[in-house]
């Protein structure tokens, strides 16, 4: 059996070429351990979320307490449908994206790798820089002229005190880095991502994106910041734009042995845009591959877990959640039924059900305290059913039963 503790998820970038302005890269990573501090701020947020789904179901509130998001219901969770009208298509640039990714570009890629971090750090900087000035346009069309400010300062610091965009002494004067597109403010006007898109040599992408991503390079050739989106410079400094921006990702084609990986990719960033549209990002997070290590604080910042396995050997996952005080639902897959109390320690639903999952799931969502109130109880049952003592002491009962 694969190990279940892990989360595997894929990290998608596209590679800018011929001259095209590279997109900011964000990793979101777990704070630092500190279970006392979590458990007392989350023992805090659940007491002031309760408060504000009671205040808004007997007042009919809209609005709940500062600092406490909204709880998410399943009128909020984007839609779990892929518009992939041009799949066929979309499968052959998948694979010549592949080929060109393994044979020729990371070749160049590792080249470039072996170059001193500090250059590396200067040529990153550098093609940051050249980003702000469509972020200013974009922000003004966005109507956010506070970050499109925000941007232009950035861009002044940047291109005279650090010499030209090669040190980011905006960031060290705490004007952090929000680069924006054609593509956000598309969706801030409320267009749709559109049928998912697979570019050549670009990769991953929808519709939207992809006519953001000529409109940004159009403010840019128009723009023209020190006549570099024009003649033959434009393609040399597209080409290292490329190369740096792969460098800087961890992405391999089939590095999962997965035969559904065109699925699993497609499926994550089409989601990640929706959740992005949603305003829900700060809230849903698609957390990649964990180190074994962290899994346990992971669990211990649920709410509720969701195990939708369609076939599960024994069901360790779940005991997981359970020992770390989540509220569960799942699916009656291999050893869920022993495990699991159904209406008492968690919920049981069929495999693949999607409606019996969200008519599950709804109601723990819309009532965190009964949420917090099932965790407690699924707690207490792997304590006594499931904990070390409790399996020594079943395996001394064998030894005793045979002499």
């Amino acid at each position: 059996m694969k190990e279940l503790r892990k989360v595997h998820g894929v990290l998608l970038a596209a590679v800018a070429l011929c001259g095209c302005a590279s997109q900011g890269l964000q990793i979101r990573r777990l704070p630092s351990a500190t279970p006392a501090a979590d458990n007392a701020a989350a023992i805090e947020y659940t007491a002031a979320l309760a408060a504000a789904v009671t205040a808004e179901t007997e007042e009919g509130a809209k609005s709940v307490p500062a600092g406490v998001p909204a709880p998410i219901t399943v009128a909020d969770v984007p839609p779990m449908q892929t518009s992939d009208p041009w799949e066929r298509l979309n499968r052959f640039i998948y694979r010549f994206n592949a080929r060109f990714d393994e044979d020729l570009f990371l070749p160049v890629v590792d080249v470039y790798r072996r170059a001193p971090a500090p250059v590396r750090s200067g040529v990153s900087n550098f093609f940051l820089n050249l980003s702000e000035p469509k972020s200013v346009v974009n922000y003004l069309l966005q109507l956010r002229p506070v970050s499109g400010l925000r941007s232009l300062g950035r861009f002044a610091i940047n291109s005279t005190i650090g010499i030209g965009g090669l040190f980011d002494v905006a960031t060290r004067l705490k004007l952090k880095s929000d680069l924006t597109g054609f593509s956000a403010t598309l969706s801030r006007w409320g267009m749709h991502p559109g049928p998912y898109l697979v570019i050549p040599i670009l990769g991953p992408s929808t519709l939207r994106d992809g006519v953001g991503l000529l409109a940004d390079y159009g403010v840019s050739y128009a723009i023209n910041v020190a006549d570099l989106y024009r003649g033959y410079q434009s393609w040399g400094l597209g080409t290292l734009d490329a190369v740096n921006l792969r460098a800087s990702t961890d992405f391999r084609y089939y590095a999962s042995g997965s035969p559904f990986e065109y699925e699993t990719i497609r499926f994550l960033y089409v989601r990640k845009q929706l959740i992005e549209d949603a305003g829900l990002q700060s809230r849903i997070v698609i957390s990649g591959e964990l180190e074994i290590a962290e899994v346990q604080r992971w669990y211990q910042r649920l709410t509720i877990y969701a195990f939708t396995s369609r076939n599960e050997g024994f069901g360790l996952t779940l005991i997981e959640a359970m020992s770390a005080g989540s509220a569960l639902v799942a699916s009656r897959a291999g050893a869920a039924e022993l495990v699991v109390e159904d209406g008492s320690t968690g919920v049981l639903t069929p495999p693949g059900d999607v409606d019996a999952l969200v008519a599950a799931l709804e109601p723990l969502m819309r009532d965190p305290a009964a949420a917090a109130a099932m965790g407690v109880r699924a707690r207490q049952r792997v304590l006594k059913q499931f904990s070390l003592d409790a399996e020594a002491d079943r395996i001394a009962d064998v030894y005793r039963a045979l002499v």
